[in-house]
């Protein structure tokens, strides 16, 4: 099954959109292929930063030192 895209249309302010278009043409590419870039990186870190808080907040989980952690990994 081929993918399916679906057509989004955003306003940003000038500025933006300016620093948008510049980075295109020195990276040869399309805006659309660096905005969807940009959102999958945005949607990662986002993920990312909630796992890491949860993980902060379960007080009862078990931590290691700096030193038992090189240990763990044979460093």
């Amino acid at each position: 099954m081929g993918l399916k895209y679906v057509h989004v249309s955003e306003a940003m302010e000038r500025g933006l959109a300016d620093k948008v278009g510049k980075y295109c043409r020195a990276q040869e590419k399309t805006k659309s292929w660096v905005i969807k870039k940009a959102v999958e990186l945005l949607l990662e870190d986002a993920k990312d930063i909630e796992i890491t808080l949860k993980r902060l907040s379960n007080t009862k989980a078990k931590t290691l030192t700096s030193k038992q952690f090189r240990k763990k990994l044979t460093i």
